[in-house]
């Protein structure tokens, strides 16, 4: 049996993409998964790079950070997504914005060389 230990949230913050790197550098850590919408996700992407790490998945997120596209039915007056319970009740979500967000930050992880590492 292998086991395998992900640590979500890469590109949340710095200093959270560069705990990732070092666990999985050290060895306990056996992969990641990326937020694409967030401040930190292009600095993850070139360290996931520099590191030569290749084991990285893509954490949809559509409950925290601004989106990458435009997705009214998704974000308050701040620009910012809708967290959960308020997203959950929205009576005007759209399913082609939340389709179009996640195939946004999908393109975007492979735009900035995601698709080299996997």
């Amino acid at each position: 049996m292998k086991v395998i230990i992900n640590a979500d949230d890469i590109g949340y913050s710095k200093s959270i993409t560069d705990g990732i790197i070092e666990g999985i550098n050290y060895g306990c850590i056996s992969s990641t998964s990326i937020m694409a919408n967030m401040e930190y996700a292009e600095y993850a992407i070139k360290q996931l790079i520099k590191n030569n790490i290749k084991e990285i998945g893509l954490h949809v997120t559509l409950t925290i950070g601004k989106p990458l596209t435009n997705c009214p039915s998704l974000i308050d007056q701040n620009g910012n997504f809708l967290y959960n319970r308020k997203q959950i009740e929205n009576p005007n979500l759209n399913a082609e914005e939340i389709y179009n967000e996640i195939m946004a930050q999908f393109n975007f992880v492979e735009k900035c060389g995601g698709g080299r590492l996997g």
